[in-house]
């Protein structure tokens, strides 16, 4: 009887990454209520009175909200030692400060420092054990695929999976009836071997593109194809075009899905895995059938309040330094302070956006560049503004009047518009939705400056605008805010 392999558990959602992270440092809080040598209340769950009562329920969300300004709330198939801690320190610890701010605000005290210090050391030490542990049970589950479509789509996922890091791996190739096991499996067919084969995941890393991926062609009539699948534990099967697919193949997968073995588009495995559409495989009907959040009249008209609510707040906030930036700006060159342009927005309408000026005076008079990580037109005074995103905060004031959204794909200028969308005639669906002040494909990829850029922020841009919601919304604010706290672009 054909015994499909179970789905791996290792592929949490960042929610209950969240909640395993809130339970961690609530454990710690409370440790750290018994250890304080300082502590003159006793702590109890039911006397809300308590000062401990506030610092054991929101000490634990600050320092997890933490953890997802440091972005490490995904698994990925290596253990980085060394990255993890420094993320897990630097995101509990701006998230303790938040909370002594919080707290200061509405107890108009400080909060203890004995029970600030060893929460945050056993929070630290906690989160990361945890997270080896959950690094390790992954390991021990890696993902199988097998691949429905060309070598040269297998490649491009095979070389999207090494970068991403994630647990899942290419273990054959199937085509016209040939099925290709990937290298170190070549030995697929020999009898002698058992019938569900103990496979060595880490060999089968390419990461080099002359590497060869799969070994030679075997005839495999679809009809077989369930055993191959059993014997290399298969938990997915990736169809690269759905529309080469015969009648019998359509059957025959069918049938494989209702033994247990999933059954997905390329796309869709893209989605789910890296959190981007797959361009190359998109189609007019994807985009035609587009229904997401974003044209919903409700979330419109919620996010428009958010937008005025937050744009007036960061204005008032911010006034204070604006004299200050500008006038460093004019000191350096006595050119402008600010620099326009205009932008596509909404439905294709151009609009002028505003931004403090970080380039030299006359630095496109050859025409418009795209903004590169080291932009030699820079002045170094702009680099840091860039860095820290200061340069972009003008652009409350086109958010205010309704030009653009804190969140959404950044708008592009018409005259690379017009480049891009000579290689990607998809391109303008991005402006179906507001452009942002930050956007999915920001936060996840940064600056890009050659045509494949614009393609994987493209992928990015439209992911969002399938699935936009207020959650992804402030996702994306909260990943803004840590790059900007680390210097990140």
């Amino acid at each position: 009887m054909f015994n499909p392999p179970q789905r791996s558990f290792w592929h949490f959602s960042r929610l209950i990454f969240f909640l395993i992270d809130v339970a961690v440092f609530f454990t710690c809080v409370i440790m750290a209520f018994r250890l304080s040598p300082s502590n003159p209340y006793e702590w109890s769950m039911t006397d809300s009175s308590s000062p401990l009562y506030l610092q054991a329920i929101f000490l634990p969300l600050c320092l997890a909200l933490g953890l997802q300004l440091s972005n490490i709330q995904k698994l990925q198939a290596k253990f980085k030692r060394t990255e993890t801690m420094v993320r897990i320190m630097w995101g509990s610890g701006l998230g303790a400060l938040a909370f002594i701010i919080f707290h200061a605000l509405i107890h108009f005290q400080l909060v203890g420092r004995y029970i600030i210090l060893i929460t945050w050391s056993l929070g630290i030490l906690s989160a990361f054990v945890t997270r080896m542990l959950l690094w390790r049970m992954a390991q021990m589950k890696p993902r199988a695929i097998l691949f429905w479509g060309s070598e040269a789509s297998a490649r491009s996922c095979t070389e999207a999976l090494f970068q991403a890091n994630l647990p899942i791996y290419l273990v054959a190739r199937y085509e016209a009836n040939d099925l290709y096991p990937s290298q170190g499996l070549s030995a697929l067919f020999d009898e002698k071997l058992p019938s569900k084969l103990s496979i060595n995941f880490q060999t089968l890393e390419t990461p080099l593109p002359e590497a060869i991926l799969f070994a030679e062609a075997h005839q495999v009539p679809i009809s077989n194809l369930p055993k191959h699948c059993y014997r290399l534990q298969v938990e997915s099967i990736i169809i690269a075009d759905q529309h080469q697919l015969s009648d019998i193949d359509k059957r025959e997968l069918t049938q494989l899905a209702s033994r247990g073995i999933r059954v997905n588009t390329l796309n869709y495995f893209y989605e789910q895995e890296f959190e981007r559409v797959h361009v190359p495989s998109m189609n007019e009907s994807w985009l035609w059938n587009h229904e997401g959040a974003s044209t919903s009249p409700y979330y419109k008209g919620l996010k428009r309040l958010i937008d005025i609510v937050l744009s007036l707040m960061a204005l008032l906030i911010l006034s204070p330094i604006f004299p200050i930036i500008a006038f460093l700006i004019w000191k350096q060159d006595k050119g402008p302070v600010f620099y326009s342009q205009k932008r596509i927005g909404l439905y294709g309408q151009s609009f002028k956006i505003y931004k403090f000026r970080t380039m030299r005076v006359n630095a496109e008079a050859e025409g418009a560049q795209w903004a590169q990580k080291n932009d030699s037109r820079a002045t170094n005074l702009g680099k840091w503004l860039r860095k820290s995103r200061l340069d972009e905060t003008p652009q409350f004031f086109n958010i205010l009047m309704g030009n653009m959204s804190f969140v959404g794909p950044r708008p592009e200028r018409e005259e690379l518009a017009q480049k891009i969308e000579q290689e990607l005639p998809h391109f303008r669906f991005r402006n179906l939705t507001k452009p942002g002040l930050s956007g999915w494909a920001q936060v996840n990829y940064g600056y890009g400056a050659t045509i494949d850029d614009a393609r994987i922020k493209l992928s990015y841009d439209l992911f969002y605008l399938k699935h936009a919601s207020l959650a992804l919304d402030l996702l994306i604010v909260l990943r803004t805010f840590g790059a900007m706290m680390r210097g990140a672009r």
